[in-house]
């Protein structure tokens, strides 16, 4: 009886798996399309204040930003994983782990992996103020430099 009810339940468990899944994957495109756009406006609006075409190193503090973050990542769940004495080696037995570790490995990276998404978000919508007619002004601007460029250079 109890296999029954529990296929049942991790049927329930795999549809939802599923679901979450293709959520979290279509919002990671859609972010990493939003971020490149932002970055590439940003570069336009550096270009259009500093006269100086720096994609290259926008797009490289960005690479670097993504590394350290992940190494922030990393650092954090070794600190986390010490903390509460997580059994770490070969001899560690699937099932042997102590249910007080199990909970603690949640109640520590459970709220660590949702707060610090909030706190990126929060610093990009208040950090981040180019709209959409900004940056129409800001390409109509840098097309009347280039041309303005141009017809002194010809």
């Amino acid at each position: 009886r109890d296999a029954q009810e529990s296929r049942g339940l991790g049927d329930v468990y795999k549809r939802q798996f599923l679901l979450l899944t293709f959520i979290g994957i279509t919002a990671g495109l859609c972010a990493g399309t939003a971020s490149s756009s932002m970055v590439m406006d940003t570069t336009d609006e550096h270009r259009l204040k500093t006269g100086q075409a720096q994609e290259g190193a926008f797009y490289g503090a960005v690479s670097f930003s993504g590394k350290a973050s992940s190494a922030l990542g990393h650092l954090i769940g070794g600190v986390i994983i010490d903390l509460i004495k997580f059994p770490l080696g070969s001899d560690v037995i699937p099932g042997s782990v102590d249910e007080e570790i199990i909970w603690n490995l949640g109640f520590y990276f459970g709220p660590t992996v949702a707060i610090l998404p909030v706190i990126a978000i929060y610093i990009v919508a208040t950090k981040y103020n180019i709209s959409r007619a900004k940056h129409d002004d800001i390409l109509k601007e840098l097309q009347k430099e280039t041309a303005e460029n141009s017809i002194e250079s010809s």
